[in-house]
């Protein structure tokens, strides 16, 4: 019974083999944002191509990740930039607490991919790489040309 029990413990709640590697803890009140970015890697898987921590988890319509922290959804790759200080909340407090994906790819939790950035910047971005659905659109002012 308890090889069972250790079995199942193991396959549950052991870090895959291809997980990111976890944060170092470096002491104080940064370990609390640590330890839920190990949580979140954890249900991380590294695709090797292009570096990207992919979320396992949840996933919202948007297609970006969701985990809950202290009873509140938040989004994983916000977990991530904010144990490695690129952010100083889990909540979108300010027009420039946005996270910008340096990869295009909203599951990515990997920290090196992730920017602080302006709601501007974003928007920027997304029209710029033919994302954002009126990017698409051809423009409605005739040509004088």
């Amino acid at each position: 019974f308890e090889e069972l029990m250790a079995e199942l413990f193991h396959r549950t709640f052991a870090r895959p083999s291809n997980a990111p590697p976890p944060f170092p803890r470096i002491g104080g009140a940064v370990d609390a944002h640590v330890g839920r970015a190990n949580k979140v890697t954890a249900r991380c898987v590294v695709d090797t191509t292009s570096g990207c921590w992919n979320w396992t988890g949840a996933l919202s319509k948007k297609g970006y990740g969701r985990v809950r922290v202290q009873g509140k959804l938040c989004l994983p790759h916000r977990v991530g930039a904010l144990a490695v200080g690129k952010i100083a909340s889990l909540s979108v407090l300010r027009g420039d607490d946005n996270i910008l994906h340096s990869c295009d790819n909203g599951r990515c939790c990997n920290p090196d991919h992730l920017e602080p950035g302006t709601l501007s910047k974003n928007m920027q971005d997304c029209v710029a790489r033919g994302r954002h659905k009126r990017a698409a659109r051809k423009s409605r002012v005739p040509s004088t040309t």
